[in-house]
């Protein structure tokens, strides 16, 4: 790991005294002995969230508070990174002091599934055993990935910014009805080598506490925790949102202490994952690193007085697109906590610049099968399907089926989508027949120079006397058969004489309400047809607008 810079030294102190208050907190809740017992309701203790992390993380921070770090670049590191911090060893030790203090039993009813749970504090860090146990957590999950959306213009968006809009307060914490919490925010983005996990921290208020009660909201000290003129690129999935309600109940010194102390071990073990999506790793080892408060004392941090959140490109561009939340302030994000068993809930909004939409509707007015092969391989009466996209910056598509044994379809059926206003959109229409499924057929051949069949589906598996035999996917799916409802234009020798199959493709211009392509002129009703004489010729009368 690259040496820290003077600059991020800087960094580490301005961070620690942000959740500081002045007179020595580490010093006054040595002193002070244990925190006040919280009320009388409290969260029980849950059992670890990951077992296999918290108890990694619990053992680094015991052997730093009883100063037995080693010489491995796995403890020189945690060495440089906790003993910077002021105080850094009496807070790693009022942390891990429950832990050294329960029976195995206790320790074995929160870390579920581990071994060796005698030596919980002491065991040193096994590279073997976290790099299994980190490829496990880095498969991949079933069911494939999701993309970003592209749904508006990237040069519309100045900057990237979440904004703190206020809270509202379903129960206190305080059995009088009134509390004094601080809300905690601080947002992670990646970084360079010296620096690799940016950090915009904030308290709210600066000083003191708000004061609030039972069925209240309080936008005080609403305003702006995170910006950025970038969003985090490359192989980072995001950036991470840690947001926390800590209620003073006489120790918020001590509380804010222990957070941001945590913060720091918790940025230290994500460099020990050599993952090149840094914001999930850090997102691992925060809700790692501190569960660690409330499995050491359920009754002081509920296991929700914290939330830690990766927040991605894809959520970030549908959230800055999507109306806001009215109620109880403007927002597009909440987080639920629950301090010392009190029940809060913070509101963020993610602003976007007063976008016009408008609504772009396709409507399908008739339907009509003109051609000598129509419904080939059934009775000559059309089995209608359609396919329609409506694509603005991201494409869209619904395909139905619409009408069975008809030749001449006149119901109207229409698609909509909301687009943003003043640009142009592309408009696609398929139209096909739903014939039986054939009794075998080839589905995937290739090869030169000549075929060769790779897949075949069909009632019984298909005969091969030739390697390779083609495998067999089982009964044929219905047949779709298009249309010829636009045919290409004869441009002459060595091009398209004509085109048997070809779908309706069209630009419309929403600012001057025009169409161009195989539709053009101004937006309204079109009868367009297929190759005259052509066996799967048809006819259909579509209609575009907008609202």
């Amino acid at each position: 790991m690259a040496q820290r810079t003077r600059g991020t030294q800087c960094c580490i102190a301005a961070i620690v005294a942000l959740l500081a208050v002045p007179g020595g907190a580490a010093a006054q809740a040595a002193r002070s002995g244990p925190a006040p017992a919280a009320r009388p309701g409290s969260q029980p203790r849950q059992a670890a969230r990951n077992p296999p992390g918290v108890a990694k993380a619990l053992a680094a921070l015991a052997r730093f508070a009883n100063g037995q770090l080693g010489d491995s670049a796995y403890d020189k590191r945690l060495t440089a990174a906790l003993g910077k911090l002021p105080g850094g060893r009496a807070i790693a030790k009022r942390i891990v002091s429950p832990y050294e203090a329960m029976s195995v039993a206790d320790r074995g009813a929160i870390f579920i599934g581990e071994q060796d749970l005698d030596k919980l504090t002491i065991r040193p860090f096994d590279r073997a055993r976290f790099d299994t146990w980190r490829g496990d957590k880095s498969k991949p999950m079933a069911g494939g990935a999701t993309l970003a959306p592209d749904i508006f213009d990237p040069k519309s968006k100045s900057q990237y910014e979440l904004v703190y809009r206020g809270m509202q307060v379903t129960k206190t914490a305080d059995g009088d009805g009134t509390d004094e919490p601080v809300v905690f925010t601080s947002v992670f983005s990646p970084g360079p080598a010296n620096d690799p996990y940016k950090q915009t921290a904030r308290t709210l208020p600066d000083s003191g506490t708000l004061g609030v009660v039972a069925g209240a909201s309080s936008a005080a000290s609403a305003g702006q925790v995170w910006s950025s003129p970038t969003w985090p690129g490359g192989w980072n999935s995001g950036i991470v949102v840690l947001s926390a309600v800590l209620e003073d109940n006489g120790d918020l010194a001590q509380r804010k202490e222990d957070l941001g102390f945590l913060i720091e071990f918790a940025k230290s073990e994500a460099a020990e994952d050599s993952n090149p999506d840094r914001m999930a790793v850090l997102k691992r080892e925060l809700e790692d690193t501190l569960d660690l408060l409330h499995l050491a004392n359920h009754t002081s941090w509920d296991s929700k007085a914290t939330q830690v959140r990766l927040l991605t490109a894809a959520e970030y561009d549908q959230l800055f697109l999507q109306a806001p939340q009215p109620s109880p302030f403007p927002h597009k994000l909440a987080m639920s906590h629950r301090p010392r068993g009190g029940d809060y809930t913070l509101y963020f909004d993610i602003p976007a610049p007063q976008l016009s939409f408008k609504t772009v509707v396709v409507t399908v007015k008739q339907l009509e099968a003109l051609g000598a092969d129509r419904d080939r391989n059934e009775n000559k009466l059309a089995d209608f399907g359609l396919d329609v996209a409506i694509n603005g910056n991201t494409l869209a598509s619904v395909s139905r089926s619409l009408a069975r044994d008809k030749n001449l379809y006149k119901t109207a059926w229409s698609v909509e989508r909301k687009v943003l206003a003043g640009g142009n959109v592309d408009l696609k229409l398929r139209l096909w027949d739903l014939d039986p499924a054939p009794a075998s057929a080839c589905t995937s051949s290739g090869g030169w120079p000549y075929s060769v069949c790779y897949a075949a589906c069909g009632d019984n598996v298909p005969a091969c006397e030739d390697q390779p035999c083609p495998v067999y996917t089982g009964k044929c799916p219905a047949a779709q058969i298009d249309y010829d409802i636009n045919p290409l234009e004869d441009i002459g020798s060595g091009g398209w004489a004509s085109y048997s199959v070809r779908e309706i493709h069209a630009i419309y211009d929403l600012g001057s309400n025009t169409l161009t392509g195989d539709i053009s002129g101004p937006a309204g009703s079109y009868t367009l047809s297929g190759t005259p004489g052509a066996g799967n010729q048809a006819r259909i009368v579509v209609e575009v607008s907008q609202k």
